[in-house]
């Protein structure tokens, strides 16, 4: 399950998770396979979908603050950085490779930054301690339980000028099983 959350100029919210689905297959059949050309052989094929165990943030809306002295003529790569403090929980996970993105739709300006509603303004996500870019909509490998830091910082379209006011922008944190 995916939900969308929005995001203000003060406020970075993304939300909740996707998580893979367990497949679990029993095959059993009545008559050997290895019967004669002529035989009939009948499989059962029984399939249970269940939804995985983790939870993102309990479920909760994750908050992230710019602060209320974010100046849109100064503005750069990761000068109004903050973290992207969250949770994942997975207790009955069968194994520890999983993978994270923000699901989102991307700027204007450049398809690796997430779209605010100003077109010149968009909000750029980092990983690592070494703070890599993360580009959204790309997944990332972890191994639970260490969950990857994320930061995020706005950013500008450096050829457009940005005008003050607030901004909402809609993502998604998204974690799967490997």
């Amino acid at each position: 399950m995916m939900k969308q959350v929005k995001f203000s100029w003060h406020y970075f919210n993304i939300c909740n998770h996707s998580l893979g689905l367990l497949l679990l297959i029993a095959i059993s059949h009545s008559t050997p396979v290895f019967a004669a050309a002529a035989a009939n052989a009948t499989i059962t094929v029984k399939v249970a979908v269940r939804a995985g165990t983790c939870s993102v943030n309990n479920n909760e809306t994750i908050y992230l603050n710019f602060g209320n002295s974010v100046d849109v003529e100064s503005i750069a790569p990761k000068q109004y950085m903050q973290p992207l403090k969250y949770s994942v929980h997975c207790p009955n996970a069968s194994k520890p490779a999983m993978k994270i993105q923000v699901k989102g739709a991307w700027s204007l300006f450049d398809k690796n930054v997430l779209e605010t509603n100003n077109k010149n303004l968009g909000i750029e996500f980092y990983r690592g301690s070494n703070n890599t870019r993360m580009d959204i909509n790309t997944w990332y490998d972890f191994t639970y339980p260490t969950l990857p830091i994320i930061n995020a910082s706005p950013v500008t379209d450096d050829y457009q000028k940005l005008t003050s006011g607030a901004f909402t922008a809609s993502a998604s944190l998204v974690v799967q099983y490997d």
